[in-house]
């Protein structure tokens, strides 16, 4: 699944990516001022999300602007994707140590790796780029600490998931009630 996923990072542009491209320009343009500049009209699109995985892209962004113009978004957006990629081989490692206090070692193994070559895992981390791997994973520790009662960082790994994309909010409220 991982190989799967280097081999097919690099071969789609994809228009989410531009448009995060486009939010860093602006972005360290301005200062690293986030919500002022939302919905800016230079932006190909507006950036309608929490401010975690601009962040997290920032330093992706510097590293890519240090390649001539016409290669430095590639660049970018297969950075952005190997970040991803990761976070989906490390969410399989947690599924797995989750899964192990539950049932016997080759049954998590097996879930585990139901995972990893889950295509549409695949599609959105390798081929999509978008932030929805690092979501998961994000909420896929808050799991494990919760099984571990480790409720700080239950509540931190859920709060990570919340400032990525809204959404982890339906998944968090269960978590604790």
């Amino acid at each position: 699944g991982f190989f799967i996923r280097l081999v097919l990072a690099p071969l789609v542009i994809v228009k989410d990516l531009q448009k995060y491209w486009g939010t860093l320009v602006l972005f360290e343009s301005t200062g690293l001022e986030f919500y002022d500049y939302l919905y800016d009209p230079r932006l190909l699109l507006p950036y309608t999300y929490p401010p975690l995985f601009l962040f997290l892209c920032f330093p992706l962004y510097l590293f890519a602007k240090a390649f001539p113009p016409s290669f430095s978004e590639q660049i970018f957006q297969y950075s952005v994707k190997l970040m991803l990629i990761g976070c989906d081989m490390l969410t399989s490692v947690i599924i797995y140590k989750s899964l192990k206090r539950f049932v016997d070692r080759d049954q998590a193994l097996l879930y585990s790796l139901f995972y990893v070559w889950n295509p549409l895992a695949i599609l959105v981390s390798a081929i999509y780029g978008i932030m929805d791997s690092l979501v998961v994973f994000f909420l896929v520790c808050s799991h494990y600490f919760l099984i571990k009662e480790r409720f700080s960082l239950t509540a931190l790994f859920s709060a990570l998931a919340l400032l990525t994309k809204q959404y982890a909010l339906f998944a968090i409220i269960p978590l604790f009630f």
